[in-house]
């Protein structure tokens, strides 16, 4: 599920999930691509942001696969922040 906040320059995933069955056949990789590549076509864009629970190290290391780097700040849940310059 993707954001467009064109009056930030960014967008935000805020949710991306991939049925357990599925995972590690490379469809999520494919699919974070795709969104990417469509946000980098967007006027403007400059950042896409996206967080995830912090126990869950193996989506950071697949965010961070992708490009996405820690901001070092947490959401209002305690979620880790992460963006990707475009």
């Amino acid at each position: 599920m993707l954001s467009i906040m064109e009056d930030k320059a960014e967008s935000y995933i805020w949710r991306f999930m991939i049925a357990a069955a599925h995972q590690r056949k490379g469809y999520g990789k494919a699919a974070m691509e795709k969104v990417i590549e469509y946000v980098r076509l967007l006027p403007n864009a400059k950042q896409l942001v996206l967080r995830h629970v912090e126990y869950k190290t193996e989506s950071g290391a697949f965010y961070r696969s992708l490009g996405f780097d820690y901001t070092g700040e947490k959401d209002e849940d305690g979620e880790l922040m992460m963006a990707l310059d475009l």
